[in-house]
């Protein structure tokens, strides 16, 4: 007898990540699901690892890989921007 696969969010933070990763660059505001696609990914991620051989491990680890790609992006731009505000404030801007 075959045991059941308990069910991940994998495939909605694949989802969620590539909606991030296109609506980001189009518009920009979207990039805030990046982090909450890496949650999800790191919980379907914990599931998959607990039972050997899950179908979902490798849609977990490619929504992981895409959200914390998008996310350290997103840090790295809001850290430029708060450099730039802090330069023009300093300067009289």
């Amino acid at each position: 007898m075959m045991m059941q696969q308990p069910s991940t969010n994998a495939t909605a933070a694949l989802v969620i990540s590539l909606l991030s990763l296109v609506g980001g660059f189009l518009i920009g505001l979207p990039f805030l699901l990046a982090p909450i696609s890496l949650l999800m990914a790191n919980s379907a991620l914990k599931t998959t690892s607990m039972h050997p051989g899950h179908s979902d491990h490798g849609i977990a680890r490619a929504a992981q890989i895409i959200s914390g790609i998008i996310t350290g992006l997103m840090v790295v731009v809001f850290i430029i921007v708060a450099m730039f505000i802090g330069l023009l404030s300093a300067n009289g801007f």
